[in-house]
């Protein structure tokens, strides 16, 4: 049993140490108050991974503890390549700064060029000889051209005379002769953003509690949940496979044409995930949240769903203006 005097101790400290428990609804309790909740949670066994609401017996007050989210795993540090420049630099000054995330250099995603093992004339190539008995058909349904998943990842693992390596939960598609991981995505890219492409679905540890997050409106945890499991997921596959850099490589496809664009991922950055609110919250409808820190809100965004229970990532035009993306196919 812990046993500490706190009498000794102002108000605003007392306050203070009831945040560092995570007791929320306590500010307008009184010194002596205070005092025996914060003595009460010091001797109860209170399980700090779940929400709980407690009733101290003689106070009328009841607080709830929200759980102490433990410090996402160390995150793995990358070896440092000294001939390659940081594109994000170079965005900072092509861009104007208001459509700029202030933390662009904390996000999780960065734009930035093709790895060189990736032998883009070839892969135009492929790409080419896919299209010729499709051109057709997508000009006849007047629909954009575009390449299905399993041909896209089997095409850059030939043009990075690498091995598909995904498969079951595995967070990466091809492992390059390289040794880079790269997870491949096809989008469509219509007016104002390009459909989903989902980076961590429903996992066993959020079971049904996501729903009781989102109606209590505990964004920052619902966040950190799936922050934590898209973390191991990347963890995992980058030790169990022996990649150096991770990436995700976007085939996006427009009204005639294709494009292929790389980022680059900072896994040490997922520990700067946050809530950037929930989508119209102002209609209290707390269905939808935003991450922040995830892209640079120029060229896409993340958003967690409380009906799908996944994490989705969804680019943006801009991303398809940069000097990083190359057009690979276009169709006539």
């Amino acid at each position: 049993m812990i046993n500490i005097d706190y009498s000794n101790n102002t108000k605003k400290e007392l306050i203070s140490i009831c945040k560092k428990y995570n007791i929320k609804g306590c500010n307008k309790n009184k010194k002596n108050e205070l005092i025996k909740i914060i003595k009460s949670i010091e001797n109860l066994q209170i399980d700090k991974t779940e929400l709980k609401t407690v009733q101290i017996d003689d106070l009328k007050t009841e607080f709830t503890i929200e759980p102490i989210i433990e410090p996402i795993i160390e995150p793995i540090i990358e070896p440092i390549i000294e001939s390659v420049s940081d594109p994000i630099d170079e965005q900072i000054i092509n861009i104007d700064n208001t459509m700029l995330s202030l933390n662009s250099m904390c996000n999780v995603l960065e734009l930035c060029k093709l790895p060189l093992s990736v032998n883009i004339e070839k892969l135009k190539e492929k790409i080419n000889i896919y299209m010729s008995s499709r051109v057709a058909y997508y000009n006849a349904k007047k629909r954009p051209p575009f390449i299905e998943d399993e041909f896209s990842e089997y095409y850059v693992a030939e043009t990075t005379n690498g091995i598909e390596i995904g498969g079951g939960s595995c967070g990466m598609d091809v492992k390059t002769n390289n040794n880079e991981g790269i997870d491949v995505m096809c989008v469509i890219m219509n007016k104002n953003m390009s459909n989903e492409k989902s980076l961590i679905q429903n996992f066993s540890s959020s079971g049904t509690s996501l729903d009781d997050l989102f109606k209590n409106k505990h964004e920052q945890y619902a966040i950190t949940l799936y922050a934590n499991e898209y973390f191991k997921k990347l963890k995992n596959v980058k030790e169990q496979k022996k990649l150096t850099y991770l990436y995700i490589l976007a085939f996006i496809s427009t009204i005639k044409d294709i494009y292929i664009t790389c980022f680059k991922i900072n896994i040490d950055n997922i520990k700067n995930l946050t809530s950037g609110g929930f989508v119209n919250k102002h209609k209290n409808e707390c269905v939808n949240i935003i991450v922040a820190n995830f892209i640079n809100p120029y060229h896409g965004n993340v958003k967690l769903y409380k009906s799908k229970k996944r994490m989705e990532l969804r680019l943006l035009p801009s991303v398809i203006k940069s000097e990083y993306s190359i057009k690979i196919y276009t169709m006539n």
